[in-house]
Protein backbone atom coordinates (compact mmCIF):
# COMPACT_ATOMS: atom_id res chain seq x y z
CA UNK A 1 0.00 0.00 0.00
CA UNK A 2 1.35 3.33 -0.93
CA UNK A 3 1.54 5.87 1.36
CA UNK A 4 -0.31 8.98 1.12
CA UNK A 5 1.56 11.78 -0.31
CA UNK A 6 1.91 15.15 1.63
CA UNK A 7 -1.11 16.47 0.50
CA UNK A 8 -3.20 14.06 1.51
CA UNK A 9 -1.94 13.85 4.91
CA UNK A 10 -2.78 17.44 5.56
CA UNK A 11 -6.19 17.54 4.00
CA UNK A 12 -7.03 14.65 6.08
CA UNK A 13 -5.51 16.23 9.01
CA UNK A 14 -7.57 18.96 8.34
CA UNK A 15 -10.76 16.89 8.04
CA UNK A 16 -10.30 15.35 11.34
CA UNK A 17 -9.40 18.26 12.99
CA UNK A 18 -12.63 20.52 11.21
CA UNK A 19 -14.72 17.10 12.31
CA UNK A 20 -13.59 17.18 15.97
CA UNK A 21 -14.16 21.09 16.29
CA UNK A 22 -17.33 20.58 15.02
CA UNK A 23 -18.47 17.48 17.91
CA UNK A 24 -16.63 19.66 20.59
CA UNK A 25 -18.65 22.73 19.74
CA UNK A 26 -22.27 20.81 19.55
CA UNK A 27 -21.38 19.52 22.67
CA UNK A 28 -20.01 22.08 24.60
CA UNK A 29 -21.25 25.35 23.73
CA UNK A 30 -24.63 25.47 26.14
CA UNK A 31 -21.48 25.76 28.99
CA UNK A 32 -19.45 28.40 27.19
CA UNK A 33 -22.29 30.47 27.25
CA UNK A 34 -22.73 29.38 30.99
CA UNK A 35 -22.27 31.66 33.47
CA UNK A 36 -21.92 29.24 36.42
CA UNK A 37 -18.89 27.88 34.59
CA UNK A 38 -17.08 31.12 33.95
CA UNK A 39 -17.32 31.50 38.00
CA UNK A 40 -16.34 28.34 38.88
CA UNK A 41 -12.56 28.96 36.38
CA UNK A 42 -12.70 31.92 37.83
CA UNK A 43 -12.34 30.97 41.31
CA UNK A 44 -10.61 27.64 41.11
CA UNK A 45 -6.70 27.32 42.25
CA UNK A 46 -3.80 26.66 38.98
CA UNK A 47 -3.53 23.03 40.70
CA UNK A 48 -7.36 22.41 40.22
CA UNK A 49 -7.22 23.54 36.86
CA UNK A 50 -4.62 21.05 35.83
CA UNK A 51 -6.77 18.71 37.51
CA UNK A 52 -9.36 19.59 35.00
CA UNK A 53 -7.18 19.15 32.33
CA UNK A 54 -6.18 16.09 33.42
CA UNK A 55 -9.53 14.59 33.83
CA UNK A 56 -10.14 16.28 30.41
CA UNK A 57 -7.48 13.87 29.15
CA UNK A 58 -7.60 10.60 30.94
CA UNK A 59 -11.84 10.75 29.75
CA UNK A 60 -10.21 11.34 26.12
CA UNK A 61 -7.79 8.77 26.32
CA UNK A 62 -10.67 6.08 27.27
CA UNK A 63 -13.05 7.74 24.19
CA UNK A 64 -10.38 7.55 21.80
CA UNK A 65 -9.16 4.18 22.61
CA UNK A 66 -12.89 2.71 22.08
CA UNK A 67 -14.03 4.96 19.60
CA UNK A 68 -10.78 6.00 17.50
CA UNK A 69 -9.64 9.66 16.61
CA UNK A 70 -8.66 11.36 13.26
CA UNK A 71 -10.08 7.93 11.31
CA UNK A 72 -7.64 5.55 13.19
CA UNK A 73 -9.68 2.45 14.04
CA UNK A 74 -10.57 1.86 17.80
CA UNK A 75 -7.21 0.67 19.81
CA UNK A 76 -4.45 2.33 17.66
CA UNK A 77 -1.63 2.43 19.23
CA UNK A 78 -1.53 6.84 18.85
CA UNK A 79 -4.50 6.74 21.08
CA UNK A 80 -2.17 8.55 23.78
CA UNK A 81 -1.30 11.59 20.96
CA UNK A 82 -5.04 11.75 19.52
CA UNK A 83 -6.20 12.06 23.38
CA UNK A 84 -3.96 14.61 23.60
CA UNK A 85 -4.32 16.58 20.49
CA UNK A 86 -8.38 16.31 21.43
CA UNK A 87 -7.72 18.25 24.47
CA UNK A 88 -5.21 20.57 22.78
CA UNK A 89 -7.76 21.59 20.05
CA UNK A 90 -10.49 21.87 22.89
CA UNK A 91 -8.45 24.09 24.71
CA UNK A 92 -7.78 26.34 22.17
CA UNK A 93 -11.57 26.14 20.78
CA UNK A 94 -12.40 27.19 24.77
CA UNK A 95 -9.80 30.24 24.46
CA UNK A 96 -10.80 31.89 21.29
CA UNK A 97 -14.60 31.74 22.26
CA UNK A 98 -13.84 32.83 25.48
CA UNK A 99 -11.73 35.66 23.70
CA UNK A 100 -14.98 37.10 21.48
CA UNK A 101 -17.61 36.86 24.49
CA UNK A 102 -15.08 39.23 26.29
CA UNK A 103 -14.91 36.46 29.21
CA UNK A 104 -11.05 36.13 28.92
CA UNK A 105 -9.39 39.35 28.81
CA UNK A 106 -5.81 40.86 28.90
CA UNK A 107 -6.80 42.21 32.50
CA UNK A 108 -7.51 39.61 33.96
CA UNK A 109 -4.93 37.26 36.07
CA UNK A 110 -3.32 34.18 34.32
CA UNK A 111 -5.10 31.68 36.75
CA UNK A 112 -8.37 33.22 36.07
CA UNK A 113 -7.83 32.07 32.73
CA UNK A 114 -6.22 29.20 32.57
CA UNK A 115 -8.88 28.12 35.13
CA UNK A 116 -11.42 29.21 32.81
CA UNK A 117 -9.99 27.78 29.55
CA UNK A 118 -9.77 24.60 31.70
CA UNK A 119 -13.28 24.42 33.27
CA UNK A 120 -14.62 25.05 29.09
CA UNK A 121 -12.00 22.66 28.03
CA UNK A 122 -13.63 19.35 29.59
CA UNK A 123 -17.16 19.40 27.71
CA UNK A 124 -15.79 20.40 24.50
CA UNK A 125 -13.02 17.87 24.74
CA UNK A 126 -15.38 15.05 24.69
CA UNK A 127 -17.05 16.06 21.93
CA UNK A 128 -13.76 16.29 20.24
CA UNK A 129 -12.94 13.21 20.81
CA UNK A 130 -16.55 11.63 19.93
CA UNK A 131 -16.89 13.52 16.54
CA UNK A 132 -14.92 10.77 14.71
CA UNK A 133 -17.72 8.43 16.26
CA UNK A 134 -20.66 10.57 15.56
CA UNK A 135 -20.10 12.83 12.93
CA UNK A 136 -18.17 10.00 10.57
CA UNK A 137 -18.38 10.59 6.72
CA UNK A 138 -21.45 8.98 5.25
CA UNK A 139 -23.90 9.02 2.66
CA UNK A 140 -26.06 11.64 2.25
CA UNK A 141 -28.13 13.76 0.21
CA UNK A 142 -25.00 13.07 -2.26
CA UNK A 143 -26.66 9.51 -2.99
CA UNK A 144 -29.96 9.92 -3.99
CA UNK A 145 -32.35 7.15 -4.88
CA UNK A 146 -32.65 6.26 -8.47
CA UNK A 147 -36.44 7.72 -8.45
CA UNK A 148 -35.22 11.21 -7.34
CA UNK A 149 -32.13 11.78 -8.96
CA UNK A 150 -33.13 13.24 -12.50
CA UNK A 151 -35.55 15.54 -10.34
CA UNK A 152 -32.42 16.51 -7.62
CA UNK A 153 -30.41 17.19 -10.33
CA UNK A 154 -31.91 20.13 -11.60
CA UNK A 155 -33.70 21.74 -8.06
CA UNK A 156 -31.85 24.28 -7.52
CA UNK A 157 -35.09 25.90 -5.73
CA UNK A 158 -36.04 22.93 -3.57
CA UNK A 159 -32.75 22.11 -2.15
CA UNK A 160 -32.44 25.38 -1.17
CA UNK A 161 -35.31 25.31 0.82
CA UNK A 162 -33.80 21.85 1.99
CA UNK A 163 -31.17 24.07 3.78
CA UNK A 164 -32.97 26.88 5.10
CA UNK A 165 -35.86 24.44 6.77
CA UNK A 166 -32.23 22.60 7.66
CA UNK A 167 -30.69 25.49 8.94
CA UNK A 168 -33.54 26.96 10.69
CA UNK A 169 -34.27 23.54 13.51
CA UNK A 170 -30.14 23.01 13.76
CA UNK A 171 -30.21 26.87 14.95
CA UNK A 172 -33.36 26.37 16.68
CA UNK A 173 -32.47 23.11 18.69
CA UNK A 174 -28.98 25.30 20.19
CA UNK A 175 -30.41 28.46 20.60
CA UNK A 176 -33.61 27.23 22.85
CA UNK A 177 -31.29 26.07 25.57
CA UNK A 178 -28.98 29.70 25.53
CA UNK A 179 -31.47 32.60 24.82
CA UNK A 180 -34.03 32.42 28.18
CA UNK A 181 -31.05 32.66 29.62
CA UNK A 182 -29.02 35.53 31.55
CA UNK A 183 -26.03 35.15 29.81
CA UNK A 184 -27.39 36.23 26.79
CA UNK A 185 -28.03 40.33 27.57
CA UNK A 186 -25.24 40.35 29.93
CA UNK A 187 -23.04 39.03 26.92
CA UNK A 188 -24.28 41.42 25.07
CA UNK A 189 -23.68 44.46 27.12
CA UNK A 190 -20.11 43.01 28.09
CA UNK A 191 -18.81 42.23 24.43
CA UNK A 192 -16.91 45.17 23.04
CA UNK A 193 -18.57 46.85 19.79
CA UNK A 194 -15.91 45.79 17.66
CA UNK A 195 -16.28 41.73 19.05
CA UNK A 196 -19.33 41.73 17.02
CA UNK A 197 -18.17 41.93 13.32
CA UNK A 198 -15.32 39.23 14.45
CA UNK A 199 -18.28 37.14 16.01
CA UNK A 200 -19.91 37.21 13.00
CA UNK A 201 -16.62 36.47 10.90
CA UNK A 202 -15.71 33.98 13.12
CA UNK A 203 -19.43 32.21 12.92
CA UNK A 204 -19.16 32.27 9.25
CA UNK A 205 -16.49 31.12 9.06
CA UNK A 206 -16.62 27.87 11.26
CA UNK A 207 -19.93 26.94 9.46
CA UNK A 208 -18.67 27.07 6.07
CA UNK A 209 -15.65 24.92 7.14
CA UNK A 210 -17.82 22.36 8.88
CA UNK A 211 -20.25 21.98 5.63
CA UNK A 212 -17.31 22.61 2.84
CA UNK A 213 -13.87 21.56 4.28
CA UNK A 214 -14.53 18.97 6.49
CA UNK A 215 -15.28 15.54 4.57
CA UNK A 216 -18.64 14.94 5.38
CA UNK A 217 -21.93 13.66 3.74
CA UNK A 218 -23.38 15.54 0.73
CA UNK A 219 -20.28 17.79 -0.16
CA UNK A 220 -19.59 16.85 -3.44
CA UNK A 221 -23.44 17.10 -4.22
CA UNK A 222 -23.41 21.17 -2.66
CA UNK A 223 -20.45 21.71 -4.61
CA UNK A 224 -22.54 20.87 -7.47
CA UNK A 225 -25.89 21.77 -7.71
CA UNK A 226 -26.79 24.43 -9.48
CA UNK A 227 -28.60 27.97 -8.51
CA UNK A 228 -27.07 31.44 -6.85
CA UNK A 229 -28.55 29.66 -3.48
CA UNK A 230 -26.64 26.34 -3.48
CA UNK A 231 -22.93 28.13 -4.27
CA UNK A 232 -20.49 27.43 -0.75
CA UNK A 233 -20.51 31.28 -0.19
CA UNK A 234 -23.99 31.72 -0.53
CA UNK A 235 -25.45 29.02 1.00
CA UNK A 236 -23.52 29.76 4.26
CA UNK A 237 -24.32 33.36 4.36
CA UNK A 238 -27.86 32.28 3.61
CA UNK A 239 -27.80 29.73 6.16
CA UNK A 240 -26.25 32.54 8.91
CA UNK A 241 -29.13 34.91 7.97
CA UNK A 242 -31.91 31.90 8.37
CA UNK A 243 -29.87 31.56 11.85
CA UNK A 244 -30.25 35.17 13.18
CA UNK A 245 -33.69 35.03 11.88
CA UNK A 246 -34.07 32.25 14.33
CA UNK A 247 -32.36 33.99 17.04
CA UNK A 248 -34.32 36.89 16.81
CA UNK A 249 -37.53 34.73 17.05
CA UNK A 250 -36.53 32.61 19.85
CA UNK A 251 -35.19 35.91 22.10
CA UNK A 252 -38.37 37.76 21.41
CA UNK A 253 -40.23 34.40 21.91
CA UNK A 254 -38.43 34.37 25.64
CA UNK A 255 -38.63 38.18 25.82
CA UNK A 256 -35.26 39.06 25.82
CA UNK A 257 -35.98 41.34 23.23
CA UNK A 258 -39.27 43.78 22.08
CA UNK A 259 -40.74 46.60 20.48
CA UNK A 260 -39.33 48.71 23.39
CA UNK A 261 -35.58 46.94 22.84
CA UNK A 262 -32.87 49.78 21.40
CA UNK A 263 -31.60 48.35 18.00
CA UNK A 264 -28.39 47.94 19.27
CA UNK A 265 -29.16 45.87 22.42
CA UNK A 266 -31.20 43.38 20.13
CA UNK A 267 -28.57 43.41 17.69
CA UNK A 268 -25.86 42.44 19.91
CA UNK A 269 -28.23 39.78 21.48
CA UNK A 270 -28.62 38.74 18.06
CA UNK A 271 -24.98 38.31 17.13
CA UNK A 272 -23.84 37.04 20.38
CA UNK A 273 -26.51 34.56 20.28
CA UNK A 274 -25.90 33.72 16.40
CA UNK A 275 -22.64 31.57 16.94
CA UNK A 276 -24.24 28.61 18.72
CA UNK A 277 -26.91 29.29 16.48
CA UNK A 278 -24.99 29.08 13.25
CA UNK A 279 -22.77 25.57 14.17
CA UNK A 280 -26.32 24.20 14.92
CA UNK A 281 -27.56 25.22 11.37
CA UNK A 282 -24.22 23.79 9.80
CA UNK A 283 -25.08 20.93 11.74
CA UNK A 284 -28.26 20.47 10.43
CA UNK A 285 -27.68 21.13 6.93
CA UNK A 286 -24.95 18.33 7.11
CA UNK A 287 -28.24 16.00 8.17
CA UNK A 288 -29.98 16.44 4.68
Amino acid sequence: MSRPSWDESWSREINDLLRGLTGGFLVGIPLLYTMETWWIGQTISMPQALLFLSFAYVVNLGFVAFTGFRRHEPGSIHRFGDALEATALAAVAAAVTLILLHQIQAAHPLDVIVGRIAVETVPISFGVSIANHILAPRASRSQPGEGEKAEAANDAVRATLLDVGAAFAGALFLSLSIAPTEEVPMLATEVPTLHLPVIIFFSLAVSYAIVFVAEFGGKGQRWSTPGIGQRPISETVLAYVTSLATCAATLWLFGQIGPGTEWFVAYAQIIVLGLPAAIGAAAGRLAV
